[in-house]
């Protein structure tokens, strides 16, 4: 990875690359990279600068182009940016993260969905499939939400002479 000195040689679009490589190498699901990836080649699109000469007010300059969407998406936007600059700042590539200058979007915390069926039952709370009793653990019959926990754990637990 080039150091600060070195930063001129490489474009802002390839140092997105390394660091969406970076994500792929460490295992980070494929709609996180997906999502990273849009947002980030958005705002490459929009900033034409040097990546040490990124500011927050260019930052916010991009998120205002974004106000319209949801929180969650202006929250993700944020975070790929974020995510992005903190890598920067531990390769050494910038000095300072410009992202701790901003005030990030905070989303409405979602509310618990219960799985319902289309007669209106609680998902958990079923215990036929296609008309036939599910087996559940050990081959026990579940009991509504009940799990017969002690054949559980007498199937669990090995013999021991």
């Amino acid at each position: 990875m080039p150091t600060t000195q070195d930063l001129s040689k490489f474009s802002l679009s390839e140092i997105i690359a390394r660091f969406l490589a970076d994500l792929a190498y460490a295992g980070r699901s494929i709609h996180t990279q997906r999502a990273y990836t849009t947002d980030l080649r958005q705002f490459a699109a929009t900033y034409t600068g040097a990546l040490d000469e990124i500011t927050s007010d260019d930052l916010r300059h991009f998120f205002e182009q974004s106000l319209h969407l949801s929180l969650a998406s202006q929250a993700r936007k944020q975070n790929s940016l974020a995510s992005f600059l903190n890598w920067a700042y531990k390769q050494a590539l910038i000095e300072t993260n410009p992202m701790a200058r901003i005030d990030r979007v905070q989303p409405e915390p979602s509310a618990p969905r219960a799985r319902e069926t289309a007669d209106g039952r609680d998902g958990a709370d079923l215990r036929l499939r296609r008309g036939k009793p599910r087996e559940g653990l050990c081959g026990a019959r579940r009991a509504g939400t009940g799990r017969y926990l002690e054949q559980y754990r007498r199937c669990a637990q090995p013999d021991v002479p």
